[in-house]
């Protein structure tokens, strides 16, 4: 014992004289953090090597000794919800003191996802953030990182609800915080780690998915491909700087905007490299900006566009030609037929998802407009808009599209059938051919943050933004992810199971709730679509929930069909504390609505039985259950008919005499699904069978 306390204190000493370590908590545990109510509180910090560091809440004290590296762990007694108090963490033998003060304990959360998570508060419109003033509920967001290793402590800061820090708050996590302390009237912490377009995997650690047969080989391919090719790293210093892979996506983005300083720790290399991107940023602003199509009226039906190139669309720029292989703006421009019944009669443009930003025309007059800039949120977002009937002129019609892209690809990339004009008596198509014409040639521009310090990497994401929490106390985990999965929707079940014992696993707070969001519906409206990713990514969805013994909120009636990112953020944050009141609290709130658990099949007729429903099932609108669909051996689904009696439905067709399965809401978008329970929560999507 002797000799260890002496290489400890040499060690120190050594350390001492070199000035290397200081006393410090992570942002974590600064001011104005919330701590996990009923929980024991893990603390941990920096200190000087081999000393005694006390650590100091609320009338409770905990011990704890700096290892080698300087690195201590202590752990507070669960403690029950209260404040504002100090935290207060001090080396004895020095007397060095730090003090967090405005600290709270209460219920903490995990919000995590993709863009529908991260979609921020100021972008619902239905809300004044100007208004907001809600100090007992806090957020923390971790910045976008994708350095190639392990984080060991997540940046940020707590923020309190305000006019000046709501606006960037996720919307879902908000409206979830709001309904939580106004139900339980404690505090509320979020802490806010997601990524727009990301991937589950690059959620889950590499532990675990090196550990799973599925994914070991792919994971291996992953490191080999993307991290550790000698081909890629041959040529790194031509192309990349060191610095991009140690400072978050955010700062650098801001530093190059102009609308934040250089880091001190930055090299001069990067800061001149960022002064010259925040110039070539200005330029090509400007340069997007000056809209010579509008001026020179390209969109007019008396403009004359003979000399125009010819595209297919749906089609990226760069496949139209190799002169189109650019970034920049570039007009689509399209003569549409209108019958003579409707015109003067307002119509609707489908014109599909659009790469980066456009701006719409019909017969020159400008009828929408999405993104500007470099707004990354819109990025092949379908785009809808409506045009008023006194632009609608009876045969020949002009639609113009300016297309603006600032890097990668270009293009109004459909698909072709969400591409038509809706009148009132017609769906006219808008895929095929088009004019187009270069305004203005920006060059071919690519992100300076690349491989391998991407998004998409495998466990990346848990290693940048998950594991510097670790074991940080929480309550739980909210998750809106899956839009960036569905092309591997069959996977997608056994993925999330997955990741869900993964971070409970790594938390170490046992089986903490992980409460998903499934998917809200999305595209052109159906009534039945066979191969529908996204019904088979909401059934993995359920699927996962129910494995690992957690509730879910559904968003397949809170959807738009055309904006991936719908505005109905506030019903889906309500709709997920309600599933954790049920599920942590045992609140007496109905959670969820009507699901499908038992069939039997009668009489050439299906019987569906339905929890969540013991006060019957009900109608949303209409006089019949829309989207349910029936199919015999042939698996030919046929629309049905349908009678409800209490939490019963029964499911049949005349042209299916020997059902064998029934499936409900099963497309991207099954806007006409209508069956609800009392409490007017929607029918999970479901299907009976296996095919």
């Amino acid at each position: 014992m002797k000799r260890f306390i002496g290489i400890m204190a040499a060690a120190a000493a050594a350390l001492w004289q070199f000035g290397a370590y200081a006393l410090e908590l992570p942002p974590l545990f600064r001011d104005h953090a919330v701590l996990q109510r009923d929980k024991i509180i893990p603390v941990w910090g920096k200190a000087e090597p081999g000393t005694t560091v006390k650590v100091q809440l609320n009338g409770h004290t905990a011990r704890t000794l700096a290892n080698l590296e300087g690195n201590f762990s202590a752990y507070l007694p669960a403690q029950t919800a209260g404040g504002p108090f100090e935290l207060t963490v001090t080396e004895v033998e020095s007397g060095k003191t730090i003090t967090s003060k405005d600290i709270y304990i209460g219920e903490v959360w995990l919000a995590g996802g993709q863009s529908n998570m991260a979609w921020a508060l100021k972008q619902v419109k239905s809300v004044d953030t100007g208004k907001i003033d809600l100090p007992l509920i806090r957020f923390f967001a971790v910045p976008l990182t994708t350095q190639p290793g392990t984080l060991t402590e997540a940046q940020g800061e707590w923020k309190l609800a305000n006019p000046e820090n709501s606006p960037a708050f996720s919307a879902v996590a908000f409206f979830f915080a709001q309904k939580m302390q106004q139900e339980l009237g404690v505090p509320v912490g979020i802490i806010s780690s997601n990524w727009g377009g990301t991937i589950a995997e690059a959620w889950t650690s590499r532990a675990t998915l090196m550990q799973d047969p599925k994914y070991r080989e792919t994971m291996q391919n992953e490191l080999l491909n993307k991290m550790n090719a000698e081909s890629w790293w041959s040529s790194y210093g031509d192309k990349y700087l060191h610095d991009w892979f140690v400072f978050d996506h955010n700062k650098m983005i801001a530093v190059m905007s102009a609308q934040q300083e250089p880091d001190p720790e930055m090299s001069d290399t990067t800061k001149e490299f960022c002064q010259q991107q925040a110039d070539e940023l200005k330029t090509l602003a400007d340069k997007l900006a000056d809209n010579v199509g509008e001026k020179e009226e390209w969109g007019s039906p008396d403009y004359n566009a003979a000399q125009w190139d010819n595209a297919t669309l749906p089609a990226i720029w760069a496949n139209i030609g190799e002169q189109y292989n650019i970034n920049g703006v570039v007009w689509f421009r399209k003569e549409i037929n209108i019958a003579p019944e409707d015109a003067g009669k307002d119509i609707v443009l489908h014109l599909g998802a659009i790469d980066k930003n456009d701006i719409t025309y019909f017969n020159m007059v400008k009828v929408g407009q999405t993104g500007n800039n470099f707004d990354e949120n819109v990025w092949n977002v379908p785009r809808t808009y409506s045009v008023p009937g006194k632009l609608v002129k009876p045969g020949k019609n002009i639609i113009a599209v300016r297309n603006v892209s600032h890097m990668f690809a270009g293009g109004m990339t459909g698909p072709a059938d969400a591409m038509f004009v809706q009148t009132a008596s017609q769906k006219i198509p808008l895929s095929g051919t088009w004019q187009c014409k270069i305004e203005q040639n920006a060059g071919l521009r690519k992100s300076p943050v690349n491989q391998p310090g991407t998004m998409y990497v495998y466990s990346i994401l848990y290693h940048n933004m998950i594991e510097p929490l670790i074991p940080y106390a929480i309550r739980g985990v909210i998750w809106y992810q899956g839009e960036a999965n569905e092309w591997r929707a069959g996977e997608y079940a056994h993925l999330m199971e997955l990741l869900i014992n993964d971070w409970r696993y790594n938390f170490q707070q046992g089986e903490i709730p992980f409460l998903q969001v499934q998917l809200a519906n999305f595209q052109e409206p159906a009534e039945y679509q066979d191969n529908s990713t996204w019904a088979r990514i909401r059934e993995a969805q359920f699927q996962a929930a129910k494995a690992t013994g957690n509730l879910i909120a559904t968003a397949v009636d809170l959807g738009e069909a055309g904006n991936i990112h719908p505005a109905r953020k506030q019903e889906v944050g309500e709709r997920l504390a309600n599933c954790a009141l049920k599920q942590v609290f045992n609140k007496d709130v109905q959670a969820m609505g009507p699901v499908a658990e038992k069939f039997e099949v009668k009489d050439g007729k299906i019987i569906v039985t339905f929890a969540n429903a013991d006060d019957g099932l009900v109608l949303s609108k209409g006089d019949s259950i829309q989207t349910m669909m029936i199919a015999g051996e042939d698996k030919v689904f046929k629309p049905a008919k349908t009678t409800i009696e209490g939490n019963t439905v029964t499911v049949w067709s005349e042209d299916v005499p020997n059902p064998c399965a029934v499936r409900y809401a099963w497309a991207q978008n099954p806007e006409a699904a209508n069956l609800y329970n009392k409490a007017k929560l929607p029918a999970f999507p479901f299907r009976s069978d296996n095919w």
